[in-house]
């Protein structure tokens, strides 16, 4: 049995608890300076984003109906709330603590609070310059809160990580995007270019995105699925 094909519950009670050791290491951490969040989420920034069947990463969206029938993933659940509680009443005390309130914002993401990790990237801005996988975090928060588009904050956001990594994956990816959006595909195909040479040939990742970059040529949106024998329009 493939890890898609287990029982909804059990993929939600996996999810909770890679979130608890998430918090929990920020606890342990909070003291210091902020964590650098995981390389590894920018290699599917790209494809979470595109949404399309050959991008897929299989989300799991709702958890809801599982936690109330499983007493276990409730508690694990409620666990992961009360710690987030107690970060949260901590900064009333001491707010100009940059790398808590960063801590605070990637334990509502992982929750799923994508409006209460956007306030709170917010309040750690105010505090001083964010290091660019917090920054890209927070435009991907942004992003998924407004279905995958782009509005003018978050496009200033965007040009700040340009300006600090150019070369960052998820920083290619959102510059491509954007290039989509703006109807410019060979814009969109020259940065996710560069995202193709991070890939080693022949993993699903270079795979995934070579077959984004023939659609791009194509012309078509590669965030669309295919509707029979209609194609899609890019403007020039």
């Amino acid at each position: 049995m493939s890890f898609w094909q287990l029982p909804g519950w059990l993929v939600g009670l996996v999810a909770c608890m890679v979130g608890m050791v998430v918090l929990a290491t920020g606890w342990l951490a909070s003291a210091s300076q902020g964590t650098q969040a995981g390389t590894a989420d920018g290699r599917w920034w790209w494809a979470t984003v595109l949404g399309v069947p050959l991008l897929s990463v299989l989300l799991y969206a709702r958890l809801g109906h599982p936690v109330a029938a499983n007493p276990v993933l409730s508690m694990a659940d409620n666990a992961a709330e009360t710690m987030v509680d107690k970060l949260a009443t901590r900064l009333k005390s001491s707010p100009g603590d940059q790398s808590a309130w960063l801590m605070l914002a990637r334990s509502y993401r992982v929750l799923g609070k994508l409006e209460e990790a956007d306030q709170t990237y917010r309040h750690a801005q105010v505090l001083g310059a964010l290091p660019i996988d917090e920054l890209t975090d927070w435009i991907q928060v942004r992003m998924d809160l407004a279905s995958g588009s782009f509005d003018e904050q978050t496009r200033l956001l965007l040009a700040e990580a340009v300006r600090l990594m150019p070369d960052h994956d998820s920083v290619l990816l959102f510059q491509g995007l954007l290039a989509i959006d703006q109807g410019n595909y060979l814009q969109a195909t020259q940065h996710l270019q560069v995202l193709l040479s991070h890939y080693e040939a022949g993993s699903a990742d270079h795979e995934a995105l070579t077959q984004v970059l023939a659609l791009l040529k194509a012309g078509k949106d590669p965030r669309r699925k295919p509707q029979g024998s209609a194609a899609d329009t890019p403007g020039r």
